[in-house]
């Protein structure tokens, strides 16, 4: 059985981004998905469950469902603030 982290929300404007951490290791290791999963479902599918703790075991992984994908809340249509 695969220990599952508990997923989180950071929020951004009005919207809230899903993201887990986990890991052990002393160096941080931000994991951006390539695609629109839902973090949640990550964990059931057998390769992506045998990847991760593996990710895991040199390094704490954070990793988190794109704006308005997964269990990120859907975009409220708010802009995004600028980087300047």
């Amino acid at each position: 059985m695969i220990d599952v982290p508990e997923t989180k929300y950071a929020g951004l404007t009005d919207d809230r981004i899903a993201y887990q951490v986990f890991g052990e290791g002393d160096t941080d290791l931000i994991y951006i998905p390539s695609t629109a999963d839902c973090i949640h479902l990550r964990w059931q599918w057998p390769p992506y469950a045998k990847f991760l703790p593996r990710l895991g075991s040199p390094t704490r992984v954070m990793v988190f469902d794109l704006r308005g994908t997964g269990a990120s809340d859907a975009c409220s249509g708010d802009a995004l603030p600028h980087w300047v």
